[in-house]
């Protein structure tokens, strides 16, 4: 059904996911441009290798290579700088991937309580578009519609749990100990405005991508609790028995929350949010008291 007013819903949501995801990448290759810049700006450093002082010039990675290093710098500087920014563009575009999955439902949710809310004026629109002389019928069939919407829905959810929950118990460990390496940088190197601004860049970075991911997962867990109070707030109370009685088997499937689960312990919601960064404080004193 082509309507205005879905189509913004649509829109927004789209507008809305692709800012975010930009924000996100644009971090992620600002903490990946500080690392390439860190060798121009600390320059080479003197190291003793037996009875030799040697020049070492810094790399901005880690990286095993088939040939020498400091003799061939230019060709080994450029291979770190190429590695390392498809190391991130993976990294940021799996990010990416796998947000997009958790926030389509929400759209979906925002536009199929949006049709519960005005079910008048979309039935009206639905015995328009279809030659219905019938209301009660028109109403039938709209109603009949929407269930299947929220089916699809409810398929969604059930299918992203089956393939990705596994993935998401990993994704609950390995946020809270990527943050907290981040931050405890901050107390194992010498204080510097370099370290700080890579320090924040970094936990920006990765706070935007926690917020992704559960903030969307919880509006899931919102939204769809949120259809029963559409259809109460519709005019159902006007509609023929038939109809008053799917209306109430709706409302009572909606008082099943969809959520998309962190394996067997918990949904994600922003209470697990929350405790991810409680795990994070706890990874940090940790640190910070056995360094």
């Amino acid at each position: 059904m082509d309507d205005k007013n879905l189509n913004d819903i649509y829109e927004k949501g789209i507008n809305s996911a692709t800012i975010a995801s930009k924000l996100y990448i644009l971090g992620l290759f600002g903490v990946i441009f500080q690392y390439v810049t860190n060798p121009l700006i600390h320059g080479p450093s003197q190291q003793v290798l037996g009875n030799k002082t040697i020049i070492v010039k810094p790399l901005p990675l880690s990286l095993w290579s088939p040939f020498d290093d400091q003799k061939y710098y230019i060709i080994a500087y450029l291979r770190h700088m190429i590695d390392g920014t498809i190391a991130i563009s993976f990294l940021g575009y799996t990010d990416i991937l796998i947000f997009t999955l958790i926030a389509y439902p929400v759209g979906q949710l925002k536009i199929l309580n949006y049709l519960l809310k005005h079910f008048e004026t979309y039935k009206q629109k639905y015995k328009k578009l279809h030659n219905m002389a019938d209301e009660n019928k028109a109403a039938y069939f709209l109603c009949l519609d929407n269930i299947v919407k929220h089916k699809n829905i409810i398929m969604y959810v059930k299918h992203f749990n089956e393939t990705m929950s596994g993935l998401m118990v990993l994704e609950f460990f390995h946020f809270s100990l990527e943050i907290a390496a981040m931050c405890i940088q901050t107390v194992a190197n010498d204080f510097s405005p370099a370290i700080m601004l890579f320090v924040a860049d970094g936990f920006i970075s990765l706070i935007v991508r926690l917020f992704l991911y559960y903030y969307y997962a919880n509006e899931v867990i919102v939204l769809s609790q949120e259809l029963a109070i559409s259809i109460y707030k519709s005019n159902w109370y006007d509609q023929s028995p038939k109809v008053k009685f799917m209306m109430q088997i709706f409302i009572a499937r909606a008082q099943i929350p969809l959520s998309y689960t962190i394996g067997p312990f918990s949904d994600m919601s922003l209470d697990s949010m929350i405790a991810i960064l409680k795990a994070t404080y706890t990874y940090i004193m940790l640190m910070y008291n056995t360094r």
